[in-house]
């Protein structure tokens, strides 16, 4: 996951074979960099999300397929930890995409919109000399 800031970023690579990214910054380097912009009793969320996902991946490491990973993106557990968010009166932030790559068979699912309405596409990332 690249983090980019204003004048600096940094690269964060996978811990124990999870990599996630939410809102906010984990580097080092960026970690005091995030502005949480959301209202109070929103504030905090992306630090929840970030750990439903890690606590996700990590209990079925090694496991988890497409169907459970967008099982999990699905998820609406209230205003701090659900990672499909959708708007709400009091905050300008509601999930906009969800992407799940799958790195080994050079694919990617990505939905444009909230994962629990929208449809995934998949794509294939073909190697230089056009295989897969």
């Amino acid at each position: 996951v690249f983090e980019n800031g204003h004048r600096r970023g940094a690269v964060v690579r996978p811990d124990a074979d999870i990599l996630v990214a939410t809102n906010h910054f984990t580097s080092p380097l960026m970690k005091d960099c995030f502005v949480d912009t959301e209202p109070p009793p929103l504030q905090g969320n992306t630090f929840h999300r970030y750990q439903k996902v890690r606590q996700a991946l990590a209990a079925a490491h090694g496991l988890i397929d497409v169907t459970e990973a967008k099982q999990l993106m699905v998820s609406h557990d209230g205003p701090l930890a659900s990672l499909c968010r959708h708007p709400l009166p009091e905050s300008t932030s509601s999930t906009i995409s969800t992407t799940i790559l799958l790195p080994a068979q050079r694919r990617i699912h990505f939905c444009h919109g909230q994962p629990c309405q929208a449809v995934y596409s998949i794509l294939d990332c073909p190697l230089p000399n056009g295989q897969l």
